[in-house]
């Protein structure tokens, strides 16, 4: 009889170890899943959000350089003063424009396309999730972005640069938009990158209107 009991209790002992390392087993696992989510993702999110910030770039100065050369300012900017000289309107080539606007968000996104298509390289390390951690280990190349579109917008800005003379600087902003997709978690990404595109002095009396707001709207 005594026996029995005290395999009884052995057994039970038994099973309760099992259920107790059972527990313990789906808690680390859960334990694991969570800290994946939650520092993991985000961390290589971010480390794919700099990159693709970092492509954008080099693919719009890459893209403006060609443009700047052919000297676009003269070609889209017409000052028309009056008599005594005063600046009566300043406007843009409009057809022109936008056929700047179509070529550069093309070779844009063409570039960065290239460079995303090919993946993102990332040390093993950093998918422990420790920033310090994060430059070590073997690459891991993973294809995570996607673009979805490239937009332009000119801008430009006035600012004195003496009596009767203004110095007229004309921008490109590039606006790029992407997704970033990790398993759990999807993240859209924005780059805006202005660029210089050309410069010029008007001499001239400026009207107010202009000074104090952009000219161009396109």
């Amino acid at each position: 009889m005594i026996e029995c009991c005290n395999q009884r209790i052995y057994y039970k002992k038994r099973k309760t170890k099992k259920v107790l390392r059972f527990i313990f087993i789906v808690l680390i696992i859960l334990g694991i899943l969570l800290y994946y989510k939650t520092v993991v993702e985000n961390f290589i999110i971010n480390i794919c959000s700099d990159t693709l910030k970092s492509y954008s770039t080099q693919a719009v100065n890459d893209a403006v350089l060609n443009i700047v050369n052919k000297n676009p300012y003269r070609e889209l900017i017409k000052i028309d003063k009056n008599d005594n000289g005063d600046i009566v309107l300043i406007s843009t080539d409009s057809l022109k424009a936008n056929e700047l606007n179509k070529t550069i968000a093309k070779e844009v996104e063409k570039d960065i396309k290239e460079r995303v298509d090919s993946g993102i390289n990332i040390p093993i390390m950093a998918f422990t999730g420790i920033k310090f951690l994060s430059g070590y280990g073997f690459n891991v190349n993973i294809k995570t972005i996607n673009i979805t579109s490239v937009e332009c917008d000119f801008d430009d800005e006035f600012i004195s640069a003496g009596i009767n003379q203004t110095m007229h600087s004309l921008y490109i902003s590039i606006n790029t938009s992407a997704v970033l997709n990790m398993p759990t978690k999807r993240k859209v990404e924005k780059c805006t990158t202005r660029v210089l595109l050309g410069e010029a002095v008007i001499v001239g009396k400026v009207p107010e209107i202009y000074l104090s707001k952009n000219a161009i709207s396109s």
